[in-house]
């Protein structure tokens, strides 16, 4: 079921701000990065190839931002977390397409 569907983009990016959430909730006491990439996936099962894009590059950022209100941006594990977003976050857009 895939397609340009207005509400699943809206699901997706809610699904990335919802991980997003958790994360600053838990703060430095558990990373939890990775989970952003579950909006992409949404994205590439409800929405079109473009919304999908978009909540993968906002997922990444997100990823990134996260580092910083952890006071891990930059450290080995941070790089490679976001990197694991970004890598699935591109292949949700490949499945997407």
């Amino acid at each position: 079921m895939t397609g340009d569907n207005g509400r699943g983009r809206w699901i997706a990016a809610g699904t990335t701000i919802m991980a997003a959430s958790i994360d600053l909730v838990y703060g430095a006491q558990a990373s939890l990065i990775v989970p952003l990439v579950l909006g992409p996936f949404v994205a590439s099962a409800l929405a079109s190839v473009r919304d999908t894009a978009t909540v993968a590059l906002m997922a990444t950022l997100f990823g990134i931002l996260l580092g910083w209100t952890d006071q891990t941006i930059g450290t080995s594990p941070h790089v490679v977390r976001v990197a694991s977003v970004a890598i699935g976050g591109t292949l949700a857009v490949w499945l997407a397409s």
